[in-house]
């Protein structure tokens, strides 16, 4: 599961970063900026949720895995 975890984080991360560049193109008021905003919430809020889950080093619903 950690695993999991690890990959959701770094596409979160490249994510972040494509994000980051197209915030340079984009100009303020557009459709493409609001819609930016969200997919930046988005992005937060799983990366924080990820995270968390990682620090708590979370096995999931398996009590199969090894702890």
């Amino acid at each position: 599961m950690r695993n999991l975890f690890r990959i959701i984080f770094g596409m979160n991360m490249v994510l972040l970063v494509l994000l980051a560049i197209a915030f340079t193109a984009i100009q303020p008021g557009t459709g493409a900026y609001v819609i930016a905003v969200l997919s930046l919430g988005v992005i937060l809020i799983t990366l924080l949720i990820v995270s968390s889950l990682l620090y708590v080093d979370w096995q999931g619903l398996n009590p199969r895995e090894p702890r």
